[in-house]
C-alpha cells in the first residue's frame, strides 16, 4: 500500500466516461427507477452484492469484488464531490476531461474529515471500492434502454 504524503499534496486522478459513454440516456431527473434503488450499501460492513432488484420490468445487480466489496454510502460522497467538480466546469464554459484531478484535501475539507494518515487509507479504499463495482441494469430513460453494464470510475491514480 502506497504511503501517502501528510503534506497534503497526494492528488487522485479518475477517469471518468462522460458524455455518449453514459449508461443512461434521456433526462435522469425525477426517474422513478433511479430513486427507488440504493446503488451504494447502507453500511461500512462488506457487502459483496446488493439485494437484486427486479421489478420484472426493471432489474438492477450492484456486485463488488471479494475483497473490497460493493461502494458504500460513505463512497458516494467521492461521486458527488467529482460531479460538482464536472458541473463546476461545465458551468463556467470549461472543456471537462475524461480525467479529473482533485486535492485529497480539498476533498477532506468539503466533506468534513480531519486530513491525517488514516483519511488518505480510507480515500483510497474508497477508490478501490468504486473502481470495483459493478452495476448490471436494463434501466430505460427517456423511452430508450438496454442491458449495461458501468462501474462508478473506470480508473484512478493517486501521486
Amino acid at each position: 500500500m502506497p504511503v501517502f504524503d501528510p503534506t497534503l499534496t497526494a492528488v487522485p486522478s479518475l477517469q471518468l466516461n462522460l458524455g455518449l459513454d453514459s449508461p443512461l440516456m434521456g433526462k435522469a431527473k425525477n426517474e422513478r427507477t433511479l430513486m427507488v434503488y440504493s446503488w451504494f450499501a447502507l453500511t461500512r460492513e462488506k457487502q459483496t452484492e446488493l439485494p437484486l432488484y427486479d421489478d420484472g420490468k426493471v432489474r438492477i445487480e450492484v456486485t463488488g469484488t471479494e475483497k473490497y466489496g460493493v461502494a458504500n454510502i460513505w463512497d458516494a460522497e467521492l461521486v458527488i464531490y467529482v460531479a460538482s467538480i464536472i458541473q463546476d466546469k461545465i458551468n463556467k464554459g470549461e472543456k471537462v476531461e475524461s480525467a479529473i484531478s482533485f486535492t485529497a484535501h480539498d476533498f477532506f475539507r468539503v466533506v468534513g474529515t480531519k486530513p491525517n494518515g488514516s483519511a488518505y487509507d480510507r480515500l483510497e479504499e474508497s477508490l478501490v471500492r468504486l473502481k470495483g463495482t459493478m452495476i448490471r441494469t436494463n434501466i430505460e430513460t427517456g423511452g430508450e434502454g438496454e442491458d449495461k453494464g458501468f462501474g462508478w470510475l473506470n480508473d484512478y491514480g493517486l501521486q
